[in-house]
């Protein structure tokens, strides 16, 4: 009987020697995790921080983008505004060119009439 408490204590010895060992274990394994965790927090915030500066960013560049975009339709509209002026004043030289080339056609004529009245004056 001594001798089955004995291998029972034993027994119950080398049980608690393995909780202890399992217990350490779990121990050690339970601070490497919340390292981890310690860890993944921090990359988690970082993230964070880097989105959050990657959204300035980028609705500072939309907001850019849509002042350009805003500056492009003015300058289009700019363009067929000069361009209509340039068409209304290249017709009005247009006009006018006509009008010249009819008064000099004129002044031709009446250059003619005065030097036929001249020869008529002076052949008398």
């Amino acid at each position: 009987m001594i001798n089955e408490q004995n291998i029972i204590l034993q027994r119950a010895n080398n049980n608690m020697e393995n909780i202890r060992t399992n217990i350490a274990k779990i121990t050690g394994s339970v601070f490497d995790l919340e390292d981890e965790l310690a860890q993944q927090q921090q990359l988690l915030r970082s993230s964070q921080r880097e989105q959050e500066t990657l959204n300035k960013e980028h609705n500072k560049i939309q907001e850019e983008l849509l002042i350009q975009q805003r500056e492009k339709q003015q300058h289009e509209n700019d363009i067929r505004h000069l361009s209509r002026q340039i068409n209304e004043q290249q017709n009005l030289l247009n006009q006018k060119q006509e009008n010249l080339t009819d008064l000099q056609s004129q002044v031709n004529q009446k250059r003619l009439e005065l030097d036929k009245i001249q020869e008529k004056y002076n052949s008398h």
